[in-house]
């Protein structure tokens, strides 16, 4: 487990993705937030980069989640239906695709989504020692707070875009999930440098205050 340590109000760690930690900031620039480990050992998900990849790590996960509760429902579906595990999630993803176009709860299903499961694996992880699945869990609702500003235009997008809350879907999943690590890449790629700009802002204006 990576050792992390308040610097600056910075958290050191290993990389999430597992690529080789950038170089220390030189005493010129400003220290930005080190990235968030994932709490995840990097062998336990595969990681998906494309549509391709999608696929069989679904099938790895219907088949091979060494979950005793998926295992039971599946098999006593598959037994009395004829139908592969696979086919009842297509059937359950185009039903519910449907449903978030046309139903009239759509905003609240989304938002158990993005709400429900993460708010779970959050409280199960503040309950743990292992203190790198807090990091993970708070990289998600760090990256959900700053992009849930979209909803705030959410009626007007549906008038325009009838797909909205689809989309919202599959972005929630895209930062949820440890195979996608969405979350952290958007982290890594505009909250962090946002929030260090906006330190470098208070800086200055505290300075010349």
């Amino acid at each position: 487990m990576a050792s992390k340590s308040k610097i600056g109000g910075t958290v050191s760690g290993r990389h999430p993705t597992g690529s080789v930690p950038s170089p220390s900031p030189s005493p010129s620039t400003p220290l930005a937030a080190k990235t968030p480990t994932t709490g995840t050992p990097a062998c336990a998900y595969a990681e998906v980069t494309s549509f391709s990849d999608i696929k069989p790590q679904l099938m790895k996960a219907l088949y091979h989640s060494n979950n005793a509760t998926l295992e039971r429902s599946f098999g006593k579906i598959e037994a009395s239906c004829g139908i592969k595990r696979e086919q009842i999630v297509y059937g359950g993803a185009a039903v519910l695709g449907v449903y978030l176009i046309f139903g009239g709860l759509a905003q609240l299903i989304c938002n158990l989504i993005g709400f429900a499961y993460p708010a779970y694996a959050s409280v199960k992880a503040i309950r743990t020692e292992n203190k790198d699945d807090d990091t993970q869990w708070l990289t998600y609702w760090t990256v959900f707070a700053s992009f849930s500003l979209l909803d705030f235009f959410a009626d007007f997008l549906m008038s325009w875009v009838p797909i909205y809350w689809i989309a919202k879907v599959i972005f929630l999943l895209y930062l949820a999930l440890p195979q996608t690590k969405g979350a952290i890449r958007l982290y890594v790629k505009y909250v962090d440098p946002a929030i260090t700009k906006i330190d470098a802002l208070i800086a200055n204006y505290v300075k010349t205050a």
